[in-house]
């Protein structure tokens, strides 16, 4: 009932969420992770080497460049919902956490929190949050950064961690490729990395590679039976690329690539001689009965689990009938008719439109 929706309590905070995984209600109660910006200013005077040769108007009215006041970091407070005068009161907080840098991932658990923030390097903290009061409980630095992170438990017991992200440069925080990680969080005083692993394991410099899970969890999925990961990856490269889906089988002592599923020819993706559908399907997969169902961009895909064997295939698309249809792989590219070149019905590739889905059955 609309009419029954009434204004409840307003509160406060300083910085900037992450994502939804940043907020959390327990016992009445707001729990909220933000960051805020680094903050610049105008500086007034010249610096010594800049031999400045400004006259004494300039040198009250003109900026010499800009110079930061004060810089980023991330902070946790815990807000009473029930505040005076409608009103959500501070009880608690927790403040300074990675100065310089910005906070990647948030997971919320009953009685604490694990908060990652990033810019060169990766301090992931434990915070306990017993009785509504934040306290600092561990802190770990490491190489490149978790964007998503959810709860693992190991068949001894061991509270852990799974997580998903990016390698990095250590000296300048360079994204260098997606890692799967498993964090040991049994003792919060102490958290610790189990185990990594890099999906590009050649040549990083001439590979790069994502995940629409790391931006969308919904993207994701773990199956706790048998250990598999299903996360949709796109590995680039100066020669081919992948866009598709990864399997992987995940334990404290072993992270390895079963299979993947491709989605698309890796020698089309960035053909700007190639017109697609302007729409893109976002990353899902279902598990029924022993038989994943993956979809993505432009296509879907039946296969069996244990090995990927398909079973059956789906192409969302329609004909490109007129040009104002024809985008690029990841419609980020719209080519012009000279690029497309000659009648577009000639050179039609799929595109979405689910109405028109036809099956192709595989041996």
């Amino acid at each position: 009932d609309l009419a029954a929706i009434k204004w409840g309590t307003t509160g406060i905070v300083p910085g900037y969420t992450k994502d939804s995984y940043s907020m959390s209600e327990r016992d009445g109660h707001l729990r909220i992770a933000t960051t805020s910006r680094e903050r610049l200013a105008c500086r007034p005077n010249p610096k010594p080497e800049d031999n400045s040769t400004d006259d004494d108007w300039c040198r009250f009215w003109c900026c010499h460049g800009w110079e930061t006041v004060a810089n980023s970091s991330s902070q946790l407070m815990i807000l009473n919902l029930d505040g005076p005068n409608g009103t959500m009161e501070e009880v608690s907080n927790v403040t300074g956490l990675g100065e310089t840098e910005e906070i990647k991932s948030v997971r919320f658990f009953e009685d604490f929190v694990v908060i990652v923030t990033f810019r060169q390097t990766d301090p992931l903290y434990t915070i306990d949050l017993t009785n509504n009061t934040a306290t600092v409980l561990g802190e770990l630095k490491i190489d490149g950064y978790s964007s998503y992170m959810q709860e693992y438990y190991a068949d001894d017991g061991t509270r852990m961690l799974l997580a998903l992200g990016q390698n990095a440069d250590p000296v300048n925080g360079r994204d260098l490729g997606l890692q799967i990680s498993l964090f040991n969080i049994t003792d919060l005083l102490q958290p610790n990395l189990t185990i990594r692993y890099n999906v590009e394991q050649g040549d990083q410099e001439s590979q790069w590679s994502s995940s629409d899970a790391q931006f969308e969890p919904k993207a994701l999925r773990y199956l706790p039976q048998s250990k598999l990961l299903i996360i949709p990856a796109y590995v680039g490269s100066r020669d081919n690329s992948f866009d598709g889906f990864l399997i992987f089988y995940v334990t404290p002592e072993l992270i390895e690539q079963r299979y993947a599923v491709s989605m698309a020819d890796g020698n089309l993706i960035g053909g700007k001689g190639i017109c697609w559908g302007c729409a893109y399907v976002q990353s899902r997969s279902l598990v029924i009965s022993g038989d994943a169902t993956l979809i993505k961009g432009h296509y879907m895909k039946n296969i069996e689990l244990t090995d990927g064997t398909s079973r059956w295939n789906a192409s969302l698309g329609r004909p490109i009938i007129q040009k104002e249809d024809c985008c690029g792989y990841f419609w980020v590219f719209r080519p012009t008719p000279d690029i497309c070149g000659g009648p577009f019905n000639d050179i039609a590739r799929p595109g979405v439109a689910v109405i028109e889905m036809t099956l192709e059955s595989e041996p």
